[in-house]
């Protein structure tokens, strides 16, 4: 008797390694797919929003591949889990909605063995949301900053010789532009402000640095300045020396300052919103395996069952889950939560709520009637 058991158990092996696999595969075909086209489309909006940039000067050309791709970088954190968890619940209400996980269950496995190895997959998704969290988005924040500065801290970086070149209010040309120094030759600069607009014709300029507050100061050498008003009258001519004015440009952004730090760097920050950023970095990753045990509890459906009500209460978590997220993030930045627990108060609250609805559903096993 126990010989017939144990045959039967050795024969019970291949069935649940292909479901293993099929499941899996299941799964990770209409994530993968969704990701992918998720990206491509973002893609398209990037670059469209970066060709505006480089159009009107505040971007190089040359960068626009490269900025394209760090933005996908960074995105990650939201598309990965977010695609896996569609992609989860999609594969699982249809595989029980056609009637293949029941076979299986009439076949003596257990809806559990079924699941086990999803929430394998679902921690695996976590460990790389953690990865990109932690690493890639900010070393893509950090990359980005650099082109940024780059491109508004040395307005040389976007003027062209023998070329009209603006930037930020400022349309300019030179002879020659030294890249190195910021020194350019022969210089026409116009820019327009509130009530009037100026010309400036000087021998040479010399470009400073942006300073943290976005001002960039120019200064100008042997040349005339002429003053118009909203009607393009001239209402004076200034001959001068030397001349130097400041160039306003929007200040560096903090939260991005933020986001580019290294996660080891922010271990020991001291801020309140320093702190949020840490413990975002390690909560989205815990939402990313809370939302896949969400998905397969979702994917439980009986035979011909609708699909569209899980669907739309999928959508409803999803919403949720990240809601819940940003809201205790804001909280936390304004005071209205400690920095212990933080923002780890999101997945705590997510998992009691799962474990309320497993506790509901008690030992119950969907299965046809």
């Amino acid at each position: 008797m126990a010989g017939h058991a144990h045959c039967a158990n050795k024969d019970f092996v291949p069935l649940l390694k292909l479901a293993d696999r099929q499941v899996v595969w299941l799964v990770l075909k209409p994530a993968v797919l969704g990701l992918l086209v998720v990206l491509v489309i973002y893609s398209i909006f990037t670059l469209a929003v970066y060709l505006r940039e480089v159009i009107l000067g505040e971007a190089l050309l040359s960068q626009l591949l490269q900025r394209v791709l760090l933005r996908n970088v960074v995105v990650l954190e939201i598309l990965l889990p977010t695609t896996f968890f569609f992609g989860l619940v999609y594969a699982m209400t249809t595989w029980h909605r056609d009637g293949e996980a029941h076979a299986y269950y009439a076949a003596g496995v257990s809806p559990w063995r079924i699941e086990r190895m999803l929430y394998v997959v679902s921690l695996v998704v976590g460990v790389l949301t953690l990865v990109v969290t932690t690493l890639l988005r900010p070393w893509g924040y950090d990359t980005l900053e650099k082109l940024d500065a780059a491109i508004s801290g040395r307005l040389q970086s976007v003027i062209r010789p023998d070329e009209f070149s603006e930037s930020r209010g400022i349309v300019a040309t030179a002879r020659s532009v030294d890249q190195e120094t910021g020194v350019l030759t022969d210089v026409f600069v116009y820019r327009r402000l509130e009530t009037r607009s100026e010309v400036i014709r000087a021998r040479s300029a010399l470009l400073g640095e942006r300073e943290a507050s976005g001002i960039t100061p120019i200064e100008f050498t042997d040349g005339y300045s002429y003053s118009f008003d909203a009607t393009s009258r001239l209402l004076r001519t200034t001959r001068f020396d030397t001349m130097r004015f400041l160039h306003r440009q929007p200040p560096v952004n903090q939260y991005q300052r933020r986001q580019a730090r290294p996660t080891a760097d922010l271990a020991t920050a001291q801020t309140i919103k320093e702190i949020s950023e840490y413990q975002w970095r390690f909560t989205v990753p815990m939402l990313a395996v809370a939302l896949g045990v969400l998905g397969v509890m979702l994917g439980r459906l009986q035979p011909d069952q609708p699909a569209y009500p899980r669907y739309l209460l999928a959508l409803l978590l999803y919403v949720g889950v990240f809601n819940l997220a940003s809201a205790t993030r804001s909280a936390m930045e304004n005071g209205q939560i400690e920095a212990s627990p933080g923002m780890f108060v999101a997945p705590a609250v997510i998992a009691a709520l799962i474990l309320l609805w497993t506790a509901l559903r008690g030992n119950r096993v969907d299965r046809p009637a």
